[in-house]
């Protein structure tokens, strides 16, 4: 499994309040933007990706979810019970024991005996094939629950992400804000510039702050989903030890390691753990018919009976022993077999088609998922020079800004264009790992393991 690392670009947030000025002297001002574009430059590294092996940080917190998550506890609970059916269901091959003690005019009689069934039309058999295949589906429905929660793991971790990128993001636009405002302060002060300026310079500064505190609320959002699903105490996630620290090469291109759609198909309708449990539960209720029509015959059973009677005063006691083939037919109240097996067909009917329907969904959410990994990867390179384009723009802006051929408007515009390609392409790259990684797990090229966290 890969996943795409990127580069920690650090800087430091100025603090709320009037804008921080970070330069004394207007001789650091060509300074100034050569760093800005080189934080630009850094950021483009930052963009591109590369195939490694998947960070331990996200596999770690897929199994803590199984560990600890209930859904998954709840149906090991139900493989647990269906194991109990199961026993039961092989108990009725051996002989039933039975006790009766009766007080009537003649005294008390009691009775012991034990039944031994010879034959049930199958119903005993179909009893116990069922009852398998419901373990069976049972011990699918806990690979299933798995299977959902770790998806529900990836949606978090790669919001995650996403909100840290977007937050490393609108740090940088920040930083580079505040250069912008000291800047302003300056010209504003020698008369270069208006003062209207400056007031567009601030309110483009405050933007960025909203900007910079909606990520920081979608990473903390993310972080407590990642809390609620892992278990983990509020607060106790550690995100930095989680994330990826490491930047891969600058020079090397994502690599396509996804099949075509309609391998991925094979592979997912194999593999997926609804539809096997979806068979199991087909033959399950195929057996469930059978029973039902075993119903329509009688059974044969051989009996061993011991009777003993203690009498009254005017009766004297006795005790008889004997064995007996018997032929019993107990049809349902109002012969309402036939009615019982219609009913076990039609919910057997009903699973087939559950499991159309689940097919047919499975391959839309296939196609959604390897479209959007192909088209995430073109939109990548895409964005990567929009973005190359949108800094060198940036670079040209600040040097004429400084002859005087350009506004602040203009500046300020394409800054902002910067912030929306460097935000875009991360957004695009988080998602494409996502749908490379749901398609892993849709075809199980992940082996989801409950119960066992790695080291």
């Amino acid at each position: 499994m890969n996943i795409v690392l990127h580069r920690h670009i650090t800087t430091r947030v100025p603090r709320p309040g009037a804008h921080p000025l970070l330069f004394r002297s207007p001789r650091w001002h060509g300074a100034v933007l050569v760093w800005a574009w080189a934080l630009g430059a850094c950021f483009g590294v930052h963009a591109q990706t590369a195939t490694v092996a998947a960070p331990k940080g996200l596999e770690q917190l897929i199994h803590q979810a199984l560990d600890r998550h209930p859904d998954v506890a709840a149906a090991r609970a139900e493989e647990r019970a269906t194991q109990s059916d199961l026993e039961a269901a092989n108990q009725q091959r051996y002989p039933k024991p039975a006790l009766q003690l009766r007080n009537d005019k003649d005294g008390q009689l009691g009775v012991a005996s034990l039944t031994q069934a010879l034959w049930t039309g199958g119903r005993i058999s179909a009893s116990v094939n069922a009852a398998e295949q419901r373990v069976n589906a049972a011990s699918l429905a806990v690979e299933e629950t798995s299977y959902h929660l770790a998806l529900r793991v990836l949606a978090a971790w790669t919001a995650l992400r996403q909100a840290v990128g977007r937050e490393r993001a609108h740090t940088d636009n920040l930083a580079l804000l505040t250069i912008y405002a000291e800047s302003v302060g300056r010209r504003i002060a020698g008369g270069a510039s208006a003062a209207v300026d400056g007031e567009l310079v601030a309110a483009r500064f405050e933007q960025a702050r909203s900007d910079l505190s909606s990520a920081r609320a979608a990473r903390r959002v993310a972080r407590a989903q990642l809390e609620q699903l892992t278990g983990t105490p509020p607060g106790g996630l550690d995100v930095e030890a989680l994330l990826p620290k490491d930047a891969p090469p600058a020079d090397k291109p994502p690599t396509n390691t996804i099949p075509a759609y309609e391998q991925l198909l094979q592979e997912a309708s194999v593999y997926s753990p609804t539809l096997r449990r979806l068979d199991a539960e087909i033959e399950a209720q195929g057996f469930e018919v059978d029973r039902r029509r075993a119903g329509l015959f009688p059974d044969i059973h051989l009996t061993m009976e011991h009777q003993r009677r203690h009498a009254n005063s005017l009766r004297a006691s006795s005790k008889d022993s004997r064995i007996a083939i018997t032929l019993d037919y107990t049809p349902d109240a109002g012969l309402s077999v036939n009615a019982a097996i219609a009913a076990a067909q039609a919910r057997q009917t009903l699973q087939r088609e559950r499991r159309a329907s689940f097919l047919r969904d499975m391959g839309q959410q296939l196609l959604v998922d390897h479209e959007d990994y192909l088209e995430g990867q073109s939109r990548a390179a895409s964005l990567q020079r929009t973005l190359a384009a949108n800094q060198a723009v940036l670079a040209s802006y600040d040097r004429l800004l400084v002859a005087g051929r350009r506004g602040w408007l203009d500046v300020l515009n394409i800054a902002r264009d910067v912030t929306v390609a460097q935000t875009a392409l991360l957004d695009t790259q988080m998602l494409t790992e996502s749908a490379r990684y749901r398609l892993q797990l849709h075809t199980g090229k992940w082996p989801i393991t409950p119960n066992k966290v790695p080291e």
